[in-house]
C-alpha cells in the first residue's frame, strides 16, 4: 500500500468521527489502523491528535546539532500506543507552559517518527538545534533496531531536505544540562555513531 493511499485511508477514518470526538477514540475500534502505516512512516500532528502550538520561533537553516533525549515514559509498540503517548507528553508540556510539545520529533517503538515541533520551530531543549526524542525510559529500556533505524532515515532526510548541514554534530540531552536523559542504554548506542560529538555543550 503507498504512503499516499494510506494517509486518504487515515483521513476517512478521522472525517467519518464527529467534531466533539477524540480522534485517537476510533483506534480503539478499529484494529487494522496499525496496517495503514508500515514501519518508519512519518506520522504527521493531526494523524496522532495533536493541537496547535500557542506561539513559533522559526528557525534558520541548515542546522549544525541535532539532540538526542527520551521521553521517560513507557515505551510504546503501536501506532494507537504511540499516539496516544505523545499526546499525553505534548498536554503535559503544556501544562509547563511550554508553547507545544518540546520535541521537534519522537521514534515509537513502532519504528514510525511522529512530528513534533517537525523541521522549522525552534524547541524547547537548545536553540539552533533538532531535538529527538525515544519514546521510553532507556535507563531501563533499550533501542530496537528499528528505531534506530528510524533516526538514521530522520536524519537522511533532513540533510537532503536542507534542514542540516552534512557534517550536522549529534549531542546527547545530558551533554546540553544536567540531566539522566536520554538514558545509558541510548547514550551507548549514540557515542558510536559518525556524527556523535563526545563534549559537552554550553
Amino acid at each position: 500500500m503507498s504512503i499516499a493511499i494510506a494517509f486518504a485511508l487515515m483521513l476517512t477514518v478521522f472525517h467519518a468521527t464527529s467534531a466533539t470526538e477524540d480522534p485517537l477514540d476510533v483506534f480503539d475500534n478499529a484494529n487494522s489502523i496499525e496496517e495503514l502505516l508500515p514501519p518508519h512512516e512519518f506520522v504527521h500532528k493531526e494523524t496522532w491528535g495533536g493541537k496547535l502550538p500557542s506561539h513559533v520561533q522559526n528557525l534558520q537553516h541548515p542546522l549544525d546539532l541535532v539532540i538526542i533525549a527520551h521521553t521517560a515514559t513507557s515505551v510504546c509498540t503501536t501506532l494507537t500506543e504511540c499516539s496516544k503517548l505523545v499526546k499525553a507528553i505534548q498536554n503535559y508540556h503544556f501544562r509547563l507552559k511550554k508553547s507545544d510539545i518540546g520535541y521537534n520529533f519522537l521514534i515509537g517503538g513502532d519504528g514510525n517518527i511522529y512530528e513534533g515541533r517537525g523541521w522549522d520551530a525552534a524547541n524547547s531543549v537548545k536553540d539552533k538545534s533538532i531535538s529527538v526524542s525515544f519514546i521510553g525510559n532507556f535507563l531501563y529500556d533499550h533501542l530496537t533496531e528499528n528505531m534506530v533505524d528510524a533516526l538514521q532515515e530522520l536524519l537522511i532526510e533532513g540533510v537532503e531536505l536542507g534542514k542540516l548541514k552534512e557534517d550536522y554534530k549529534i549531542v546527547c540531552h545530558n551533554q546540553t544540562i544536567a540531566t539522566l536523559s536520554p538514558g545509558q542504554n541510548v547514550y551507548d548506542v549514540v557515542k558510536t555513531w559518525k556524527h556523535f560529538n563526545p563534549e559537552r555543550l554550553r
